[in-house]
């Protein structure tokens, strides 16, 4: 996250900063980027279930870790380049 951004938030009126980071907030969390879980319209009831309850979620915090450093390795411009690829393969191959 860029720095400063949670001054910047609160100047903005907003409480919360959500950042890209898997996991369930905490009530005890009170600052800093709160950590979100990516419900789209094709997640299922029992998966949203099943991380609700806790489970999953190491697998998608070690997916995030992995994916953050590939991008911090090649860097964000030849990262977003490698992904629109691999989602092109990985489209053609689904059809």
């Amino acid at each position: 996250m860029p720095p400063g951004l949670n001054a910047i938030a609160r100047d903005c009126g907003y409480s919360h900063v959500l950042c890209s980071r898997p996991g369930l907030v905490r009530r005890e969390a009170t600052s800093g980027a709160l950590p979100r879980l990516a419900v789209v319209a094709t997640l299922s009831p029992a998966v949203l279930q099943h991380w609700l309850g806790g489970q999953g979620l190491l697998r998608l915090r070690l997916r995030y870790t992995a994916l953050d450093l590939a991008k911090r390795a090649v860097g964000d411009r030849a990262y977003e380049s490698l992904r629109r690829r691999w989602l092109a393969a990985t489209a053609e191959r689904s059809c």
